[in-house]
């Protein structure tokens, strides 16, 4: 810039030969040419600091971040298809019913594939994210049920006896409808004692005055208040069908649960059956299963003392299963029953679920089908931050703008040559005698602006002798005549201040400081699973990638000045030492090179100071980029110290039952737990009863506060961990010895057989006379078998109510195996067990979602159990709500219970029941089973309020807590380049220690003039008139300085200078 100027008109000193724009910081030199409107001057440099900015703006350019994705295209695998196959109404079991019930009754979920309209074969993806809220949705054959009703009319109704006795009264109905003057069937019954009630059911009925045998079945809802002499009666008859469609069916795939159905345009065109299947098959599946779950649902009906139903009671409930389930949330109103409206709509919703739950489990076979579908989740994506961005293209337009600038204002043909190397400024200088012998002798700073004080200074292109002349010329003006040149005589020393010890210091600190302190936030870090919790998605993210960005463009600084520095000083380092040629000294100049070019450079010439800064400068660029992933935010688990209260306590007189007044069905519960696989409801699990604890109670110690998560705007749960005592039933169960096994009587009349039983004591209360010897045993009746007991395998697990009452009679006898030969002591095959109950207090070690409690987990500490009660007031009678499979005929021979065993908890096999040795086993399954029924039957029946207050201290793993966490990786990048560039620098200041080298600043042309001044040098045997349009290269091609030594110090002991030999010192 200065030779522009002077090269435009004369300048004073100040803004000509003493201005420089290159030893100063950047923004000290971006307001000092603002000031002097400098324009090109103050581009150049904006354009350096845009660069930064655009450095630190890019480390924060991309970010992991959780988002919502959605339709994401994805291949998915359905696990069924729908097949009529084997198909046969007779088998469906109790689960399609059950399932349905315990999504009304206790809100449980549905199974995989179902909903409570539609079934579909599950599919999943497993290229899919993993996340809680991953939602696959794709395209499938749904099944659904439909229904066509029109209101009957009552022809008739009657009433008459069922039996020859007349214990039980029927109610018989007549109904007809447009299409069919005469439906006509056994519609309810109940106890003659009754004096009425209500009573519902559906019906499967074909029309009797159509001679047309196809497609006259109906499904019939009936409801009906009958009282002895009147009725009031209701109806619907119904075309039932069904269709297979196409829809788009949208799951979760942490759990399989229904997210959205919808149907497709395809639906209509695409609609089908399944060959074989008619929509009556269908019909006559629901009613199976609700004929096999009626035990289990009878539970739901309000008894006295769980024994018997009010009969006095005009209004008491009759209601067969399907309707136990369509009102077991409004069971103390059944007026709506009447209304034909009310009644479809109460009627078709359950008919809707249930079938659709029949069609899953029976009309569908597995698959692994491929095919197209899409995904919605929450899964971590790479994003582009939008103020990264705007800020990129700010700077980068503006750079764009800069380099415009600069391409039309940069300072051209200013100069013969490039004045940058000491040779070049004397080619230059010994063209101007006038400026040398102003500046010769010059020692300081303050003498140097003295002698250009009121001179006006330009350059000047010229012609003598016929060859061009660059030389910059004195022009005075007034008083310059009357100024006096007064030299203090005095030499001072001129250092930049990246080498005075103050800056050194500072810039072997601050590295080793940073290093200290990434390493101590480091450890923090790992120590305290992340630094801080971050709470917000906002602005606030881009501290923690743009702050540690701008200290490592800081630290750069630092060390670009140091590397300036000793560029500037290195050649005139070299020349303090004296003996150097024009080559190795004068011609050096390793600001004009780029970085890569100066180390290789330095390293060549083994000028190692100038490497080691060099490899600083290369090293330093790295140190943002580590910067830009040192942190980052990830979900930590949070473990947090909390306390609860407890809500309840248990009875200590344990009164097991599958009844209760006031709370209906208890036994169903654990038929649901157990016959239909269902989620276990509330405050129990798997064999254990737990305390409801009070949610709102839940503190955090620390705080002393009520809890609440770390991000309350998640939906993720949190995890409560808590060992608290829960209460759990058992067997003490003891094996029949072969003689104890007495007996086997068929009897034939009524298809059953007994064993006879030798228990001891009062126990056997059957007894006769045999000659002068009574014989005393316990008879034990088998479940009916419908072919015949020669050699089929058979089991019971019966209460032993009989002798319930005396304390040293087993409370429960087993007994299973194969008869070989009925009717006989042939007891060979048969094997038995009797049980004492008890119920143990245990600490349960458990783990609940928040908010919510629901049960994930419970442990029982094995080693923790104590005898809560050993006497119980009544026990579970199984038979009551369990249900009974009619799906496999080789379970003819076994109770619910060895079913239930068998068929639903698959503990137990017909292999086990027929060896001896296997009683262990059979033992134990029975123990399982006894345990979670009575956990459900405890839950329902042994609550008592809390007497007093009882506290429990547990932890709360919060998973929503998103922390600020340290990278190792970039932790040890940064140490290791910070330790590098330490170690470059400190050899750099040791071997640049030197403090005496120059007077006065040479990064100007005054001070760069000044070291040259006088010099022998600079006269035209030396450097020959036009050197100066030569560059270096083409100077040694000329031979201007050949043979010739240079050396930088005193000569004649008055004048310090650049010369020709060595100097005085």
């Amino acid at each position: 810039m200065p030779w522009k100027l002077m090269g435009q008109t004369p300048r004073p000193a100040s803004q000509s030969l003493l201005l420089d724009y290159v030893s100063d910081w950047n923004v000290v030199t971006l307001f000092r040419a603002l000031k002097h409107c400098h324009w090109v001057v103050a581009i150049a440099v904006l354009g350096t600091l845009l660069l930064k900015l655009l450095t630190v703006a890019s480390t924060g350019l991309f970010m992991l971040q959780n988002v919502h994705v959605s339709n994401v295209h994805t291949t998915l695998t359905t696990e069924a298809t729908f097949s009529g196959t084997g198909y046969n109404s007779t088998n469906v079991d109790s689960n399609a019913a059950l399932i349905v019930v315990g999504n009304k009754f206790l809100n449980l979920p549905y199974p995989a594939g179902t909903t409570d309209k539609y079934a579909f074969g599950p599919f999943h993806g497993s290229d899919t994210p993993s996340d809680s809220n991953t939602i696959l949705s794709g395209t499938v054959d749904t099944f659904s049920t439909d229904l066509s009703c029109k209101v009957a009319t009552v022809k008739n109704w009657t009433q008459g006896c069922e039996t020859q006795h007349c214990e039980q009264t029927q109610f018989n109905l007549t109904l007809s409808t447009p299409e069919c003057s005469q439906y006509q069937f056994n519609a309810f019954k109940r106890s003659t004692s009754a004096v009425g009630g209500w009573h519902a059911n559906v019906f499967l009925e074909r029309c009797a005055s159509s001679n047309d045998d196809t497609n006259t079945d109906r499904v019939i809802f009936a409801a009906a208040h009958w009282l002895n002499d009147s009725a009031q009666v209701q109806s619907l008859v119904c075309e039932p069908t069904y269709t297979i469609s196409p829809a788009l069916v949208s799951l979760f795939k942490s759990n399989q649960s229904v997210a959205e159905i919808n149907s497709t345009d395809k639906a209509d065109t695409s609609n089908y059956t399944i060959p074989g299947v008619t929509a009556v098959d269908i019909v006559s599946g629901l009613l199976s299963t609700l004929t096999i779950a009626d035990s289990s649902l009878g539970t739901l009906i309000e008894l006295n003392d769980g024994l018997v139903a009010n009969l006095a009671d005009p209004n008491n409930s009759y209601l067969d299963s399907f309707y136990r389930i369509a009102t077991v949330s409004s069971a103390d109103n059944l007026e709506p029953l009447l209304d034909a409206a009310n009644l479809e709509a109460i009627s078709r919703p359950v008919y809707n679920a249930i079938t659709a739950q029949v069609a899953r489990q029976y009309l569908m076979t597995s698959a692994n089908k491929p095919f197209n579908g899409v995904y919605s989740a929450s899964t971590e994506k790479l994003l582009v931050r939008e103020l990264s961005v705007r800020l990129m293209e700010a700077a980068v337009a503006l750079l764009v703008l800069v380099a415009g600038a600069m391409c039309v204002w940069r300072p051209a043909k200013c100069t013969p040559r490039d004045p940058g190397t000491i040779s070049g400024m004397a080619t230059i200088l010994a063209r101007s005698p006038d400026l040398s012998n102003r500046l010769s002798g010059i020692k300081n700073r303050k003498d140097l602006k003295s002698s250009l004080a009121g001179g006006l200074f330009a350059s000047e292109n010229a012609s003598i002798d016929g060859q061009r002349s660059f030389t910059i010329i004195t022009k005075h003006d007034a008083k310059e005549d009357l100024r006096v040149a007064e030299a203090s005589g005095q030499i001072s020393w001129w250092k930049p201040l990246a080498m005075s010890l103050g800056w050194r210091i500072l810039t072997l600190a601050v590295p080793l400081l940073v290093i200290a302190g990434l390493e101590t936030t480091y450890q923090i870090s790992q120590k305290r699973n992340g630094l801080a919790d971050i709470t917000s998605d906002g602005y606030i993210r881009y501290t923690w990638v743009y702050i540690p960005a701008f200290i490592m463009l800081l630290i750069q600084a630092l060390f670009e000045c140091s590397h300036f520095s000793t560029q500037v000083i290195q050649p005139y380092l070299e020349l303090r030492r004296g003996g150097l040629t024009a080559q190795e000294s004068l011609m050096d100049n390793y600001l004009s090179k780029l970085t890569m070019h100066a180390l290789w450079s330095a390293l060549i010439k083994r000028k190692y100071a100038i490497f080691t800064t060099a490899l600083t400068m290369i090293l330093a660029p790295c140190l943002t980029i580590a910067a830009s992933g040192l942190y980052s935010t990830e979900a930590a688990s949070y473990v947090r110290a909390v306390s609860i209260l407890r809500n309840d306590s248990f009875n200590s007189t344990v009164k097991p039952q599958a009844y209760r007044p006031g709370q209906k069905g208890i036994g169903l519960t654990g038929a649901l737990v157990v016959g239909a696989n269902l989620s276990y409801p509330d405050w129990t699990y798997d064999e254990v009863v737990l305390p409801v604890l009070k949610e709102s109670t839940l503190m955090d110690v620390k705080e002393n506060t009520t809890y609440k998560p770390t991000n309350q705007s998640s939906t993720t749960d949190s995890i409560f961990e808590l060992t608290y005592p829960g209460l759990r039933a058992g067997l003490n169960c003891t094996v029949l010895e072969a003689s104890q096994i007495l007996e086997t009587t068929v009897y034939e009349g009524f298809s059953s057989m007994s064993v006879s039983l030798s228990l001891g004591g009062d126990c056997d209360i059957t007894s006769r006379e045999v000659g002068n010897k009574t014989i005393k045993w316990y008879d034990l009746t088998l479940p009916v078998n419908g072919t015949t007991y020669n050699g089929t395998a058979f089991g019971t697990f019966l209460v032993t109510d009989i002798i319930n009452t005396i304390p040293e009679c087993p409370k429960m006898v087993g007994v299973y195996g194969a008869v070989s030969n009925p009717n006989s002591t042939d007891t060979d095959g048969i094997h038995g067990f009797t049980c004492f109950p008890y119920v143990d207090e245990i600490d349960v070690d458990t783990t609940f979602t928040v908010p919510g409690f629901k049960i994930q987990s419970a442990k029982p500490d094995e080693s923790s159990g104590r005898r809560f009660a050993d006497s119980l007031a009544s026990q579970l009678d199984f038979d009551s709500f369990l249900p009974t499979s009619k799906s496999v005929t080789a379970y003819d021979g076994f109770d619910n219970v060895f079913i239930a065993m068998m068929h639903d908890q698959k503990t137990l096999t017909v292999t086990d029941l027929e060896q001896a040795d296997r009683v262990p086993v059979v033992i134990n399954a029975t123990q399982h089973l006894y345990r979670v029924l009575m956990a459900q039957s405890m839950n329902g029946n042994s609550r008592l309020p809390l007497e007093q207050e009882t506290k429990y201290q547990g932890t709360v793993v919060d998973p929503t807590r998103v922390r600020l966490k340290q990278s190792a990786v970039s932790t040890r990048i940064l140490e290791g380049f910070l330790a590098a560039m330490a170690l470059c620098i400190m050899v750099a200041f040791y071997l640049g220690r030197r403090t005496e080298v120059i007077p006065v600043n040479p990064c100007s042309i005054a001070g760069a003039a000044t070291l040259l001044a006088g010099s022998e040098m600079l006269k035209p045997d030396v450097i020959p008139p036009g050197s100066e349009w030569c560059d270096d290269p083409e100077l040694v091609k000329r031979g201007v300085f050949n043979g010739v030594m240079f050396g930088l110090g005193w000569w004649e002991g008055k004048r310090f200078a650049i010369d020709i030999g060595r100097p005085e010192e």
